[in-house]
């Protein structure tokens, strides 16, 4: 690192996954990490998201000083003195071998494409986890249906109905094409295509 390498040790407002984490949700939508409210639906569509005015935007008001209203997670937790994912990212960044790597507002680094991939490709799930809920688990979605809606307002969970990404073709492809550049990457759930796309010629420089 070098032109920002000050941004991301002493900045309050600076986060490194805006410019080298992505997140595609269940249902499709494209966030800089899991924590961070969704800026943009269309995993298909990703390179024009990364580097697409709602990414820009909200590097942008990073590197000002100002504190984006989507990840208001991190801001909630800091200002209570807690330790946030925010903080724990930039400061694992830090630590990594990144002198030759540097940040850039548009494609997000020197690469062009993220370095960090944390995917939900679909709700198929054999657990039920307490600290989980319908949208991210196909057992306690059909657990929750059996519930009328008095008991499914008390629970806090409403079951909806979405299509899952991960039978579409386009976003497949996105994500060969993304793998090649990922240094860590994190599948949530079950999903039959993840060999496939880990065994790709493509892959092995991973």
């Amino acid at each position: 690192m070098t032109i920002y390498f000050n941004e991301i040790k002493n900045s309050s407002s600076f986060c490194i996954a805006a410019f080298t984490h992505t997140n595609f949700t269940i249902d499709g939508k494209v966030s800089p990490c899991c924590l961070a409210e969704p800026l943009e639906k269309g995993i298909e569509d990703f390179e024009n998201i990364w580097t697409g005015s709602s990414y820009v935007e909200l590097r942008k008001k990073m590197l000002e000083g100002t504190r984006p209203l989507e990840c208001w997670r991190c801001w909630q937790i800091e200002d209570k003195k807690g330790y946030s994912d925010r903080q724990i990212h930039n400061n694992t960044f830090l630590k990594d071998n990144n002198e030759n790597l540097d940040i850039d507002v548009i494609k997000g680094n020197t690469t062009g494409f993220p370095l960090w991939l944390d995917i939900r490709p679909g709700r198929f799930c054999n657990l039920k986890c307490r600290m989980c809920y319908s949208g991210n688990s196909s057992q306690i979605k059909e657990e929750i249906y059996l519930q009328n809606k008095a008991d499914q307002d008390i629970i806090g969970d409403r079951p909806e109905e979405f299509d899952d990404w991960i039978d579409n073709p386009a976003a497949f492809q996105i994500m060969k094409k993304l793998i090649p550049n990922i240094k860590t990457i994190k599948i949530a759930l079950v999903w039959p295509k993840a060999d496939t796309v880990a065994n790709s010629r493509s892959a092995k420089a991973v």
